[in-house]
C-alpha cells in the first residue's frame, strides 16, 4: 500500500472480517465478480493468496471497531481502510439527534429560513445528521455569514485542515 509522506493508515475491523474475507474471496474464485453490471471478472487463485495476505496484514494493524473514531483521528492524506464486516457505530448512534447544545449553530440559509445548519454545527455535533461525519477543516476565527454567501468557492472563516481527506477504495 503506497503511503505520502507523513501520511497514516488506520485501520478499522470487526472480529469477523477476516472469515468474511475469505468467504467472499471464495465466492469470487468460483463465480467470479463485477466491477460494474458490463464487466465480469475470474479471480486467479494467484491475486487471492495476495488479497488474502494483504488483509491479513491490515487485520494486524487494526486498531478501530468503529469507523467514526478512525475518521476522525485522520488527516489531509491519511487512509482509512475499512475491513468487511457489519458496521453499527454504537457510539455515534448514540450522539442526540436535535440535540439542544448545538442549537447555537443554526443559522439562516439562502432562503432566509431559519434552522440551518453551518459549517459550525457539522463541526461541534458530527453525529447529529451523519452516521459518520467527514469534517474537512478546522473552525477558523470569525462567524459564518447567516445568510450564508451566494458564492460559496471561498470559506470565510476557514482553518487548517483537520480530518482526512477520504478516498473510498473497496476491497473484495
Amino acid at each position: 500500500m503506497r503511503k505520502t509522506k507523513g501520511s497514516r493508515t488506520r485501520v478499522v475491523c470487526q472480529s469477523d472480517s477476516l472469515a468474511r474475507l475469505k468467504a467472499s474471496i471464495a465466492q469470487a474464485r468460483k463465480h467470479g465478480y463485477d466491477i460494474r453490471p458490463t464487466d465480469h471478472r475470474a479471480l486467479r487463485a494467484r491475486t487471492a493468496r495476495l488479497l488474502m495476505r494483504i488483509n491479513r496484514k491490515l487485520f494486524q494493524r487494526c486498531r478501530y471497531h468503529e469507523i467514526q473514531p478512525a475518521v476522525t483521528a485522520s488527516h489531509n492524506d491519511d487512509r482509512v481502510v475499512i475491513m468487511p464486516g457489519l458496521y453499527t457505530e454504537p457510539t455515534a448512534r448514540a450522539a442526540k439527534t436535535h440535540d439542544p447544545a448545538c442549537a447555537p449553530y443554526l443559522i439562516s440559509n439562502d432562503r432566509g429560513d431559519t434552522g440551518a445548519v453551518s459549517y459550525a454545527y457539522q463541526f461541534h455535533c458530527p453525529n447529529d445528521q451523519n452516521l459518520i461525519a467527514v469534517i474537512g477543516r478546522a473552525l477558523g476565527p470569525g462567524k459564518d455569514p447567516s445568510p450564508p454567501l451566494v458564492d460559496r468557492h471561498n470559506i470565510p472563516t476557514s482553518g487548517r485542515a483537520s480530518a482526512a481527506t477520504c478516498r473510498w477504495r473497496a476491497r473484495a
